[in-house]
C-alpha cells in the first residue's frame, strides 16, 4: 500500500527531464518485501550464470579450453546489457496498456530470460551459446530496468535511502544463493540453469502485482538517441558529490567483474 507523503515534494516538472516526476507516495512494508523478492530472483537467475553455471557449460562443449569460451562469451552479453538497459528504462516510459507501462516490460522481460536460460542449458555449441547470453543479458536487463524504473515511480525521496539498501541486500544476497545452490545441481545442466529462471519468473511477477503502475498524464520528451544519451550527463564540477558517488561505485564493480570473471 502506497500513503501520501506528508510534506513530501513536488512533482518535478517532467518536461525538464526524459522520464517522469518523483513520487510523493509513501511505499509500506508490502511494497517494500515485493521489493527484495523482485530483485533477489532476477539476481539469483542472473549471476549464478556468470559465477558457476557458464563455466560449467562451457567445460561440457570445449573441455579444457572453457576459459577462452568464457572470455569471448560473456563480453558479447555485456555489450548487449549496455544497449538494453537504457532503452528499455526509456520505452517503458512511454508504454501505454491497460496493465501499466512496466508490467508488460517486467513480465515480458523476464519471461524471455527463462527461454534463453533453457537455451543456454541445452546449446550444441560455442555460437549457440553466446546468442543465447546475449539473449539472456538483453532480457534480463530489459526486467532489470524496468523494475528500477518503478522504484523510482513508487518510491518518495525520504525513503529511498532504506529501499535502496533493500534493493543492495537483495543483490548480494542472491549471488550468495545462486553460487551455493548450484552445487546441488552441477551434475545437471538443465536444472542448473532453467531453476533460477523460474525462480526468478515467479518472483518477478510478486513485485509486479504489488508495485503501483499507474499511467501518467503528462508529457514527456519526444524519444531520440540524443535525448536518452543526454539524460544520462550530470556535470560533475556542479555536483562533485555525485561525481564521487558515481565514479566509486563505477569502479568497485569494475573490480569485482575483473577477478569474478
Amino acid at each position: 500500500m502506497s500513503t501520501p507523503e506528508p510534506g513530501g515534494p513536488a512533482l518535478l516538472n517532467p518536461e525538464e527531464g526524459i522520464t517522469q516526476p518523483v513520487s510523493t507516495m509513501r511505499v509500506g512494508v508490502g511494497y517494500q518485501v515485493a521489493l527484495f523478492l523482485g530483485q533477489f530472483g532476477l539476481f539469483v537467475a542472473l549471476m549464478a550464470p556468470v559465477y558457476v553455471s557458464m563455466q560449467i557449460k562451457a567445460q561440457a562443449l570445449v573441455g579444457e579450453d572453457a576459459a577462452t569460451v568464457i572470455g569471448s562469451v560473456l563480453p558479447i552479453g555485456a555489450f548487449g546489457a549496455l544497449l538494453m538497459n537504457p532503452l528499455a528504462g526509456a520505452l517503458s516510459d512511454r508504454t501505454r496498456t491497460r496493465w501499466g507501462r512496466r508490467r508488460p516490460w517486467l513480465l515480458g522481460g523476464v519471461v524471455v530470460f527463462l527461454v534463453a536460460l533453457a537455451w543456454i542449458a541445452s546449446a550444441p555449441d560455442v555460437f549457440n551459446l553466446t546468442l543465447a547470453w546475449l539473449l539472456a543479458q538483453v532480457a534480463a536487463n530489459a526486467t532489470l530496468a524496468t523494475l528500477l524504473a518503478s522504484f523510482a515511480d513508487n518510491v518518495p525521496q525520504a525513503q529511498r535511502g532504506r529501499s535502496s539498501s533493500i534493493i543492495a541486500l537483495a543483490q548480494n544476497t542472491a549471488v550468495l544463493a545462486g553460487t551455493y545452490l548450484s552445487v546441488f545441481f552441477v551434475a545437471n545442466l538443465p536444472v542448473l540453469f532453467i531453476a533460477p529462471g523460474v525462480l526468478a519468473v515467479v518472483l518477478v511477477v510478486v513485485y509486479a502485482v504489488v508495485a503501483r503502475d499507474d499511467l501518467p498524464t503528462y508529457p514527456l520528451k519526444k524519444f531520440t538517441w540524443r535525448n536518452l544519451v543526454s539524460s544520462f550527463w550530470t556535470n560533475p564540477i556542479k555536483n562533485p558529490d555525485f561525481a564521487f558517488a558515481w565514479w566509486s561505485r563505477f569502479l568497485i564493480i569494475l573490480a569485482t567483474f575483473m577477478f569474478t570473471t
